[in-house]
């Protein structure tokens, strides 16, 4: 049996090595300018996810079937992407939290409603982080830490 092991080409890392090439710091501002180009269409995005989750989660009050929790996971899955990639901490905190409560409630094949909804609310709270101010995040964040911590119990 032969293995056959393959690297793919790094673009950025050839650019900074080369003579007059681009520093790490200009790379790195092109990639905020980048990302800057994409905010609006993104928040947009997330705000539609946001938006399904609350909707998954109002049909999932009693007992979900398995495939609404998966699209529920999921959807928080990538609420977590967007937030950390437009420094948005705590919704990405409070987007893993719901993730792992899901993984927990899976795990031990049971449904706890008040924990999720708890979650669902967290998310809509920190979705605009300018109405509630940083240590109002925060204290939202830790507690749906503790509700996590108490359902895995």
């Amino acid at each position: 049996m032969t293995v056959i092991t393959r690297r793919p080409e790094n673009r950025l890392s050839k650019v900074i090595w080369v003579p007059g090439g681009k520093t790490i710091v200009q790379a790195l501002d092109d990639a905020q300018a980048n990302l800057e180009d994409i905010r609006k269409d993104s928040l947009d995005l997330l705000r539609g996810k946001l938006e399904e989750i609350q909707a998954l989660g109002k049909r999932s009050e009693k007992a979900p079937a398995d495939a609404d929790v998966q699209a529920l996971y999921a959807l928080s899955g990538e609420v977590l992407d967007i937030a950390g990639l437009f420094g948005l901490p705590e919704l990405g905190h409070a987007a893993f939290s719901l993730c792992e409560l899901l993984d927990r409630l899976k795990s031990r094949k049971s449904w706890n409603w008040p924990a999720v909804q708890v979650h669902l609310h967290g998310l809509l709270v920190l979705a605009d982080p300018d109405k509630t101010p940083p240590e109002g995040r925060q204290t939202v964040v830790d507690g749906l830490r503790q509700v996590c911590q108490r359902v895995a119990r």
